[in-house]
């Protein structure tokens, strides 16, 4: 065997190795991608959770709550602005949420969920109400807009 031999069989196998070396780094690369999504879905989630933590905080905001959003106007000034800030901030974390699923970090199943929670939310007359403050992402309040207030007209 001569040395022209040798030289093409450790091409051969450095080129083996880069390909082995590769196909590891891309599965190391996918599976540090879901487990960002995850983690990004679970602060997402969290954050959801957390609020609504705060309508069950006590008997009083949870039969408040549960006013609101069937008889809104029934409410005092201030239980109607208790009730908007909540809304409010749960609205706030639903654009964080289509953020996240426009740029794909949140999966379609979950923001579908979302979306239905959504539309009962913005329906409501708190609601409407929360949703009349404004300071929302320019593409969530389209989305909002077209695809949950103009659908339930």
């Amino acid at each position: 065997m001569n040395w022209e031999a040798l030289g093409a069989i450790g091409e051969v196998g450095g080129a083996v190795a880069v390909v082995f070396t590769l196909g590891y780094l891309a599965a190391q690369i996918r599976q540090n991608t879901r487990t960002t999504q995850f983690a990004a879905i679970q602060a997402l989630e969290e954050g959801v959770t957390s609020t609504m933590a705060s309508w069950t905080s006590s008997v009083e905001n949870a039969v408040l709550v549960d006013r609101g959003f069937r008889d809104y106007e029934s409410l005092s000034e201030d239980e109607q602005v208790f009730m908007q800030l909540l809304i409010r901030r749960l609205l706030l974390g639903m654009d964080s949420n289509y953020w996240a699923y426009t740029h794909r970090i949140l999966p379609e199943v979950l923001w579908e969920r979302e979306k239905e929670v959504l539309r009962r939310w913005v329906c409501s007359a708190g609601g409407r109400a929360a949703w009349a403050r404004g300071g929302f992402s320019e593409p969530f309040r389209v989305y909002v807009e077209r695809e949950v207030l103009e659908r339930a007209r």
